[in-house]
């Protein structure tokens, strides 16, 4: 009864007169002084008064302010989920504070986190991308249990929406000045082995030579299983570059991403039809050249057979295989939205899928045949892990620990 009373007294955020001046003191009062299921019932109808009121009571956003310092877990919540419900309700500082409130919310708060996922949803991301990089950077480097970014599908559901130019900016962004751990999981922009072509501008950055060519090499160190946004992050590197610095370029993108994956050339010709840049055809044709000289000096090797693996050699590789690839579709099932609402069954054998549907319990049953087919996924593995995999590991150590140059 006391909670509906607290409630109650968000209706007179409309009223004339001394009514709602009185009402919104009576809430600041309750706010600052309770405790409990008390306080979190003054912080919602607080938020409810305020989502009403065009000048907002100096005595109840103060209140609300000092409610930030050091919350508990239940006050954070509430907090949290005022803003997210009623992005308008809270003034700038206000807001700013519950901003820091969200930094620390550690992974294992589901309900909290889904909060925050809705608030950043709703907000302007195109205007306050600065806010929001900052944010999701903050909850991925906390110590211990820090959320990944994968758990803010919404939005990064909402930065793909607003375009190529939003998911670049934000990629780019991550790559050059984030930690290690946002750097880490910056692929998760987007979707698992995309082969996708984007139209990404690095103009919104004021970069020099030498930080293109960084960015590039922080491209190399954590984009490896996203191609299609690798290469087009490269492409925008190289459109950024005059044509001295594009050279260089070119034979690092030759030297390293092409002889590891020599395919994504397919990638660059389609960037080359669908996002054409002053001078990048003759770029591609240049990395071609510089790949097939290569892969002519490989061919023109004799074959060494102290290099063939034993068959006891092959059997150990292809159970470590078996195993990675059975833990990576355990994990796949445990993510699939699929996995909630649909029940998993084995067939042993057949070329299709018989059920069996009662209209009615007298009804003859009706017989479906769904046929199966198979599906499959690819990703291209970096040639330099079976060749010279220690190198191959250190170079990647290497551009991954490379600081900014200033």
């Amino acid at each position: 009864m006391r909670g509906q009373a607290i409630y109650a007294l968000s209706g007179f955020a409309k009223t004339q007169g001394q009514l709602s001046s009185t009402a919104s003191t009576k809430l600041a009062e309750l706010v600052s002084a309770s405790e409990g299921a008390t306080l979190l019932a003054a912080i919602v109808s607080a938020t409810n008064m305020l989502q009403n009121m065009s000048e907002k009571p100096p005595l109840l956003v103060r209140t609300l302010q000092d409610a930030t310092v050091d919350p508990d877990r239940d006050v954070r919540h509430e907090l949290i989920s005022g803003l997210a419900r009623y992005p308008e309700a809270y003034p700038t500082e206000l807001r700013s504070r519950i901003f820091d409130l969200m930094k620390t919310v550690p992974a294992d708060w589901v309900e909290t986190i889904e909060l925050i996922d809705m608030a950043i949803y709703y907000m302007d991301i195109a205007s306050d991308r600065l806010l929001v990089a900052d944010l999701l950077s903050a909850l991925m480097t906390q110590d211990g249990n820090a959320p990944t970014l994968k758990t803010f599908d919404s939005a990064i559901y909402k930065i793909a929406s607003l375009g190529n130019e939003m998911l670049g900016w934000f990629a780019t962004k991550w790559l050059l000045d984030g930690a290690l751990e946002v750097r880490a999981q910056v692929h998760d922009l987007f979707p698992p082995l995309d082969k996708s072509a984007y139209d990404f501008s690095l103009a919104s950055f004021s970069l020099s030579a030498p930080e293109i060519r960084y960015l590039a090499r922080k491209i190399f160190g954590y984009m490896i299983f996203s191609h299609g946004p690798a290469t087009s992050l490269l492409w925008s590197c190289l459109a950024f570059l005059d044509e001295t610095n594009r050279e260089k370029l070119e034979s690092e993108i030759a030297g390293f991403w092409l002889r590891n994956f020599p395919g994504d050339l397919e990638l660059f010709d389609a960037l080359v039809t669908t996002h054409p840049q002053k001078g990048l055809e003759m770029s591609v044709v240049q990395m071609r050249q510089h790949i097939e000289a290569y892969e002519k000096s490989l061919n023109s090797l004799r074959p060494n057979p102290a290099l063939r693996p034993s068959a006891s050699e092959r059997r150990v590789q292809a159970e470590i295989a078996h195993d990675s690839n059975r833990d990576i579709i355990r994990n796949a099932r445990k993510q699939s939205i699929f996995a909630s609402i649909m029940a998993k069954k084995t067939i042993l054998y057949g070329r299709a899928s018989i059920s069996y549907f009662h209209a009615s319990p007298s009804a003859e049953p009706v017989r479906q045949v769904v046929p199966l087919i198979n599906h499959e996924t690819s990703t291209a593995m970096p040639r330099m892990d079976a060749l010279y995999p220690a190198r191959f590991n250190y170079m990647l150590r290497v551009f991954r620990a490379e600081r900014r140059p200033k």
